[in-house]
C-alpha cells in the first residue's frame, strides 16, 4: 500500500506469491500482515527492489507518485493482478508473469552488479 506506504508481511498474499514465483521477499518469515515502511524498516530490510503490487496497470500518474513516496535509492516496479478474483480466474497465469518479472530483474540486477564491480588486474 503507498497510503501510508507499507511492506507486505511475511504473512500476507503478496510475499507468498512473490516466493511461488522464486522470488525472495525481505519480509519473509516474518509474523506481521504488513510492516510500516519507517526508514529504520528500509535501511533493515534493504530491498534490492520494491514491487508495487496493483490491481490495474497503473497509469504515468499513479506510476509518479508510487516513485516519489518511496525511497530515491530504491528500484521500483509495478506488478497488476487483481487479488479478489486471483484465485477464481487462472492464478497460474498470474504466478508466471510474476516468475517471468522477477527473472528479468534478477538478470537485470546481475548484469548492473557485474557493471558496478572494478576491472580484474591480469
Amino acid at each position: 500500500s503507498l497510503d501510508p506506504v507499507v511492506f507486505a508481511g511475511g504473512h500476507s498474499f503478496e510475499t507468498d506469491l512473490i516466493e511461488i514465483a522464486g522470488g525472495t521477499s525481505v519480509t519473509h518469515g516474518g509474523e506481521d500482515v504488513h510492516v510500516p515502511a519507517t526508514p529504520a524498516a528500509w535501511a533493515a530490510l534493504a530491498p534490492e527492489v520494491a514491487l508495487v503490487f496493483t490491481r490495474e496497470p497503473p497509469g504515468e500518474a499513479a506510476r509518479a507518485r508510487a516513485r516519489a513516496a518511496l525511497p530515491v535509492d530504491v528500484r521500483v516496479e509495478f506488478f497488476a493482478f487483481d487479488r479478489d478474483a486471483f484465485w477464481l480466474d487462472a492464478p497460474a497465469d498470474d504466478a508466471r508473469r510474476l516468475q517471468s518479472l522477477l527473472g528479468a530483474l534478477r538478470h537485470e540486477l546481475r548484469a548492473d552488479d557485474q557493471d558496478a564491480r572494478p576491472p580484474r588486474g591480469d
